[in-house]
């Protein structure tokens, strides 16, 4: 009785909880394009403060798409290209949402 209880109290916590925050779909990145690798160069001068730098991220395109996201918490995109051997394409930040996910797209 006492378990079915605390089942009952916890699962009303959880419903509550996850309206609060919305769609879990808005905080997630979707499973279209998964990462496979990642190569990362930081410019560092501690004398300012700051970095720049760029990454290199090989992706697996699991399904057709027409943006890729990605998490940008305290990122300025200043580039972003879509290559693979036989083209190469220029990418826009077409939003960033409260989670701070940003959409690329051509």
């Amino acid at each position: 009785m006492y378990k079915f209880r605390f089942f009952s109290l916890y699962s009303l916590l959880f419903l509550s909880v996850m309206s609060m925050y919305g769609s879990a779909d808005e905080y997630k990145l979707s499973n279209d394009v998964t990462p496979a690798f990642q190569l990362i160069e930081l410019k560092l001068d501690p004398a300012l403060g700051e970095y720049s730098g760029k990454t290199v991220i090989d992706i697996n395109l699991n399904k057709p798409s027409d943006s890729i996201q990605l998490y940008s918490k305290g990122l300025l995109i200043g580039l972003a290209i879509l290559a693979n051997e036989e083209t190469k394409e220029t990418l826009s930040v077409v939003g960033v949402n409260e989670y701070d996910i940003a959409s690329l797209s051509s």
